[in-house]
């Protein structure tokens, strides 16, 4: 996949594809932002062989909090 940060520096978009199995190819697009110092994002977008592009995953990422003793 190859994409580029968006002039905010909190957002990069991806696109990518890939062969499938039965022939043709999937297109993939990927959203990865950072919503703040904790908390990142990641959703990515799939369509095969020129179908509708669906959301296929979205995760969020969350800094662990250390408890200081």
């Amino acid at each position: 996949m190859e994409g580029a940060q968006d002039p905010d520096g909190k957002t990069i978009t991806l696109e990518g594809q890939h062969a499938e199995p039965g022939g043709g190819y999937m297109k993939h697009r990927a959203i990865w932002t950072i919503v703040d110092n904790n908390t990142q994002t990641f959703d990515m977008y799939g369509a095969h062989q020129g179908g509708r592009e669906w959301k296929m995953m979205e995760m969020t990422y969350t800094r662990k909090q250390q408890t200081l003793r």
